[in-house]
């Protein structure tokens, strides 16, 4: 298995601490989570209770940007929380409207269900982190394949917190992503992000 990690990054804002398939108009909300993600959003559930953390709401505007990159993933045949436009997973999430308190991204590609990429994302530290961490209260799931692309299917885990502060931005389909029938396997390569607000 080819394996690549992110080391888990963090950064400070102010002085006091707060915890491709298909394509539709850019602006077409969602009618709430694919039956895999769905799946995937139970199975962080799971894990979560286990730990005796409080379950992940989901989340449209996280979904939005999770699909959408897992999306421009597999289109552009890449494998990195990192776009190629330059645009990071905070920056994704803001772009589909979410204000955020606290935010995390795992990806992942070549695993063939749900199940499967939560056994991975469980097996490694730093994914496994961003699934039970206590301060997200949201999430979103992406997944996508392009038998083109070299990687296989491609999966987003896009966790949040929204802020104390500000209310929530208008929902922003900003790629038109909606859910992808589940994709057929390859090759697997996974990797954690974590970007913490303290504002």
């Amino acid at each position: 298995m080819n394996t690549r990690f992110f080391k888990p990054q963090s950064c400070r804002h102010g002085p006091s601490f707060l915890a491709v398939a298909l394509l539709l108009s850019s602006m077409t909300a969602l009618a709430g989570p694919g039956a895999v993600e769905q799946e995937i959003i139970d199975l962080v559930n799971v894990e979560r209770s286990n730990a005796g953390l409080s379950p992940l709401a989901y989340q449209e505007r996280l979904a939005i940007a999770a699909r959408c990159h897992a999306s421009d993933m597999a289109t552009n045949g890449y494998f990195d929380h990192n776009s190629p436009d330059g645009s990071t997973p905070g920056m994704r999430v803001e772009r589909a409207g979410y204000v955020w308190g606290a935010w995390g991204e795992n990806i992942a590609t070549g695993q063939t269900s749900a199940q499967e990429v939560m056994n991975v994302w469980m097996n490694s530290s730093g994914h496994r982190a961003n699934i039970l961490n206590p301060g997200f209260t949201e999430i979103g799931v992406g997944h996508a394949y392009n038998n083109q692309s070299g990687f296989g299917p491609y999966w987003v885990q896009d966790f949040g917190k929204p802020s104390a502060y500000n209310p929530q931005n208008p929902v922003n389909n900003y790629c038109g992503a909606i859910p992808p029938p589940s994709p057929p396997g390859a090759s697997k390569t996974l990797i954690p992000i974590i970007n913490l607000l303290l504002n």
